[in-house]
């Protein structure tokens, strides 16, 4: 049970496309290269194979004619978020240098001073009780905590109890959960018992940038101009993500798809029937009967097939009209950021060629949707 308040940060943008792009089985995530599908002009869709269809090759969307296929209309969506993306002010900036040094231990402990003040670091130990009793998560050693009655990261209270404290002192702090906080205990009185071990000095140079950021960063100038674009990015993800869904569901209704390309409706159709095949045969069932039982219909397939196609159709006609690109870098970051997640599923037969495969079509997908909100028209929200 952690006493410190939850600071809002950027979630993945790239685990939100794969939910608002549609739920696929693992063969249609991990499946053979590329994203999308559907043709008006299809020949019906039927209900009755019973062996395992060939899968086409993918559509080259480099080569498409987008023209032709979709007229997007992404620009110029309103939307009202929280807080409107903001470029971070110089206290905001050297807060967050602050918290990073304390973080990795980058300081020296003054034990020495007369007493705590309030917008400087210090280094603790607490334990809280509640009924007496302490309880888990309650209990940390050589905490740190900024001084800032308002925005600490812990519960109000607890940092306004540690200011004007002598280094070396134990401090007894009865406090209250806030009512919005964890479920067993929100609410509920609190005793800290916190002993300051003294304050976080901190040498902000050129040897502390390149040890915050693994020496890529030879001059402290260098990482505050990365920490403002990184701040900056936050905060517009933030907004991004907040209104992610919704701005989508626009960008969708707002276009009309002219054509489904008839080869990528074939291979998005034989993936679905291969999957349903194979369901069929794991429960011992007629492919037929399983459709029926399962309200699996032929409309419902072309309708799934032809939500994947326009899908496709909508991201690579942005990133074409767009002039986008992803380079291998950026690539190779995204890959690495989310490869642990989703190395799960190794154990299900998916190989990392796949894994890789697909993190790298959601960075694509991240970067078209970027762009998409760097057109929209924010508005902040009334309280």
């Amino acid at each position: 049970m952690k006493i410190k308040t939850k600071i809002a940060s950027a979630l993945s943008v790239g685990l939100l496309v794969s939910m608002m792009l549609g739920s696929c089985q693992l063969s249609q995530i991990f499946g053979n290269g590329g994203t999308s599908a559907a043709d008006s002009t299809s020949a019906a869709v039927t209900t009755e194979p019973s062996v395992t269809a060939a899968v086409p090759e993918t559509i080259d969307y480099s080569k498409l004619d987008f023209s032709k296929y979709v007229k997007l209309d992404y620009k110029d969506i309103p939307l009202e978020v929280s807080a409107l993306p903001v470029d971070p002010t110089e206290a905001e900036l050297e807060r967050e240098l602050g918290d990073r040094m304390v973080t990795m231990g980058l300081y020296e402990l003054d034990t020495t001073a007369d007493a705590t003040r309030a917008g400087e670091y210090i280094e603790m130990d607490y334990t809280g009780y509640m009924d007496g009793e302490t309880f888990d998560g309650g209990t940390s050693e050589k905490a740190t905590i900024f001084l800032d009655v308002e925005n600490s990261g812990y519960i109000a209270g607890f940092a306004d109890g540690l200011i004007g404290v002598k280094p070396g002192t134990t401090v007894e702090l009865n406090l209250k959960f806030p009512e919005n906080y964890y479920e067993d205990i929100s609410g509920k009185p609190v005793t800290f018992k916190v002993t300051v071990h003294g304050i976080c000095r901190l040498e902000i140079n050129d040897e502390a940038a390149s040890k915050l950021s693994d020496g890529k960063y030879k001059s402290i100038s260098d990482y505050r101009v990365y920490l403002h674009e990184y701040l900056k990015t936050i905060s517009e993800y933030n907004a991004l993500n907040e209104v992610s869904s919704d701005m989508w569901s626009a960008v969708m209704s707002r276009s009309e798809v002219l054509e489904y390309p008839e080869q990528q409706y074939q291979y998005y159709y034989a993936l679905i029937t291969n999957d349903y095949i194979s369901a069929a045969s794991e429960a011992g069932k007629d492919y037929d009967a399983y459709l029926a039982e399962n309200g699996i219909t032929a409309e419902k397939i072309d309708e799934t097939i032809k939500e994947y196609i326009k899908t496709e159709l909508i991201l690579n006609g942005i990133a074409t009209a767009e002039n986008m690109t992803v380079t291998e870098e950026e690539y190779d970051e995204y890959v690495n950021k989310y490869y642990a997640y989703y190395a799960q599923y190794l154990v299900y037969g998916t190989t990392k060629e796949q894994i890789v495969a697909y993190l790298r079509e959601q960075a694509f997908n991240e970067k078209v949707l970027y762009t998409v909100f760097g057109y929209c028209t924010l508005s902040q929200k009334k309280a």
